[in-house]
């Protein structure tokens, strides 16, 4: 405190000594445009140097809040799909597993394609192809396929001429 003294005496004395002459001397429209300088600027200082880039920040806070609600979400609806996926068991064998769903569910004689295929990264793919079968059979069948852990990469139904009747391609994966 004691080395602020002899600076606090000079600003002081600077003061009264320059700057109140210097505005006694001055016109009253230009003490008054002083004046508003004088308030205005600190001002200005005070809302566009710290609560405009608070504000800003507040706000970018809370999108990013959101942003990371969102993808909690979403990790939590997967979290959900993995614990469901990790009950399931996987076939080992899925042409024999296709079998076994096409006779429990009535479409096997209905099949006219079954082909084993593997793809680049070596995974074990399954072509299937089904002629003028029951579309309620043919919807049941997918119905099994993907509760017994196997993914259907692709299925094109299409109708036939006849009513209630459809012909279906798939590829199934493990």
């Amino acid at each position: 405190m004691t080395s602020l003294r002899p600076l606090l005496g000079r600003v002081r004395d600077l003061w009264y000594d320059k700057a109140v002459p210097y505005y006694l001397d001055l016109q009253p429209r230009e003490q008054r445009l002083l004046m508003a300088a004088a308030v205005l600027v600190p001002l200005m200082v005070v809302v566009f140097g710290m609560l405009l880039p608070v504000v800003d920040q507040r706000d970018a806070a809370r999108s990013r809040l959101a942003l990371l609600q969102q993808q909690l979400h979403t990790a939590n609806r997967l979290a959900d799909r993995l614990q469901q996926a990790k009950a399931m068991p996987v076939p080992t064998n899925v042409l024999a597993e296709v079998e076994k769903l096409a006779r429990s569910h009535a479409v096997r004689r209905f099949m006219t394609r079954i082909k084993p295929q593997t793809d680049l990264s070596g995974h074990q793919k399954l072509l299937l192809q089904i002629k003028r079968a029951p579309f309620a059979k043919v919807v049941r069948f997918i119905d099994g396929v993907t509760s017994h852990g196997l993914v259907i990469d692709q299925v094109k139904l299409q109708a036939t001429k006849q009513p209630a009747l459809v012909d279906m391609r798939m590829v199934l994966a493990q």
